[in-house]
């Protein structure tokens, strides 16, 4: 479960540790309450790049030539906010343009998906199934009536209890199941938005509100723009990590030195926490 087995294959090749990533993953299907208090602005490129530059300065893999990043037309702006003294903010990219996927096939083509006459024929087959269930249900309430036995009542119950419980969960799921399946069966194929480059200035408790404030704004803009989920990756110590959604999902990026290039004390460190993404990366 640990990829115990990976890492000792690579380890034995040199490999040595280097970071704990953590990506924060949000899914757009609903809009984030934002900050009534706190504004957000998007800020120019060079701002941009002078307020990361600063706080990515001693970061390991920060880009000697960053202006590459906030010049690319995949850029999609820096949000930043403000309290006093205090600043916070994160760049956004298209993560879609240079990788991507588009399903084709779940158990049927897609075009069948999307055809108005295969959604009645589900649509038929989902009342008829409901309604089969009723008159099950209803069957089974009469015969516990009339025969007063005690398992044939513990199961109307049963069957009842199916019937709210499966109600509620589906109304409940609905709202996501159908927007996972309009971005599923549509053409279009801006699926992934990502975050990169995240920075805060000021007292902790200013840090993690302001930067609240950005991630919620942030993630409306994307929503807004089509996309389907948002990233953002991250070292699991990068210290502004607590403050982005929080994922069980994580890797181990591990690393070696190029033959020729070993350090003298003959292993590579750890990645500092700060360390920066290039959003260009898988």
């Amino acid at each position: 479960s640990d990829n115990t087995k990976a890492k000792s294959l690579y380890a034995k090749r040199g490999f040595v540790h280097a970071s704990h990533r953590s990506p924060a993953l949000a899914l757009l299907a609903f809009p984030d309450l934002e900050d009534s208090v706190n504004s957000v602005e998007v800020v120019g490129k060079e701002a941009a790049i002078k307020l990361t530059s600063s706080f990515y300065s001693s970061a390991d893999l920060f880009l000697e030539k960053l202006d590459q990043l906030f010049d690319s037309p995949l850029y999609e702006g820096t949000f930043v906010a403000r309290k006093g003294d205090s600043i916070a903010g994160v760049s956004a990219w298209n993560g879609s343009s240079l990788t991507g996927f588009k399903i084709e096939r779940i158990f049927l083509p897609i075009s069948w998906w999307r055809s108005p006459i295969f959604h009645l024929v589900l649509l038929g087959a989902g009342i008829w199934a409901a309604w089969r269930w009723a008159v099950a249900v209803q069957a089974t309430g009469r015969s516990a009536l009339e025969t007063r036995s005690v398992f044939t009542s513990i199961w109307f119950l049963a069957m009842m209890g199916i019937t709210f419980a499966g109600a509620a969960l589906l109304f409940r799921a609905w709202p996501v199941i159908s927007f996972i399946g309009s971005k599923v069966v549509s053409d279009n194929t801006k699926m992934r938005h990502r975050l990169f480059g995240p920075f805060a200035f000021g007292p902790t408790s200013d840090q993690e509100e302001l930067m609240r404030a950005v991630m919620s704004r942030a993630h409306n803009a994307a929503r807004e723009a089509g996309y389907a989920m948002s990233i953002c990756n991250m070292d699991a110590r990068h210290p502004l990590r607590p403050f982005f959604p929080s994922n069980k999902f994580s890797t181990i990026f591990m690393y070696k030195p190029v033959e020729g290039k070993e350090s003298d004390s003959g292993s590579l460190p750890p990645l500092t926490a700060d360390n920066f993404f290039d959003p260009r990366d898988l």
